[in-house]
């Protein structure tokens, strides 16, 4: 898994982490929401060199994002949530009428 720096149409979110990641998720990456600061090559770079200075621990929380993902919007999890809704259907009483 690899880091993730987001910037988006409503500006500069930063660097995506396990503590972040729901704000992040929820302004779509900083593709929607509230306008968010324009990013500057200042942001920019002390974000990079910020992943830089640790690429493991960088490394870990983009593997620890990768399984929040996966846990949460994972095939195996949609399929689950699929299931369930046929399954809660087909316990309903059938209609009498079309």
């Amino acid at each position: 898994a690899a880091p993730t720096v987001a910037y988006g149409r409503t500006g500069y979110f930063g660097i995506v982490t396990p503590e972040n990641y729901e704000e992040a998720r929820a302004v779509c990456f900083a593709d929607h929401g509230p306008d968010r600061a324009e990013v500057t090559t200042e942001d920019l770079a002390d974000d990079l060199v910020s992943l830089l200075s640790d690429p493991r621990g960088a490394r870990r929380e983009a593997q620890q994002i990768r399984t929040i993902i996966q846990e949460r919007y994972g095939v195996d999890r949609m399929v689950d949530q699929i299931e369930g809704v046929y399954h809660r259907l087909s316990e309903r009483p059938a209609p009498t009428t079309w």
